[in-house]
């Protein structure tokens, strides 16, 4: 694989701008596999999400466990909110009480 790459990158003959892009597409895609080969020694699966962060996010488990946190967050604010105006109308009930 690597001889390929290195065959690839030692013709040095003008091309038209059209035939760079092509030679530089083929050679980014060699360098990938080769790089997948490398770390993975399998060819690896080229379909979305690439990302691990992506894939990881992207599970039903982590969605399940993210909507979880997400609606305890709003119900924990809810809460806190619900008793800091209920604490607001008690002080303002008892201000009201004293000027009587």
């Amino acid at each position: 694989m690597k001889d390929i790459i290195e065959l690839a990158t030692k013709e040095k003959t003008t091309l038209s701008l059209d035939e760079q892009r092509l030679d530089l597409r083929l050679r980014l895609q060699l360098n990938r596999r080769l790089l997948v080969y490398k770390f993975s020694g399998e060819q690896a699966d080229n379909h979305f999400p690439r990302s691990t962060v992506m894939r990881f996010l992207t599970q039903q488990t982590t969605l399940h466990i993210l909507k979880k946190l997400a609606c305890t967050a709003i119900g924990i604010k809810t809460v806190k909110s619900v008793q800091y105006g209920f604490s607001l109308w008690q002080f303002l009930r008892s201000r009201l009480q004293q000027r009587r």
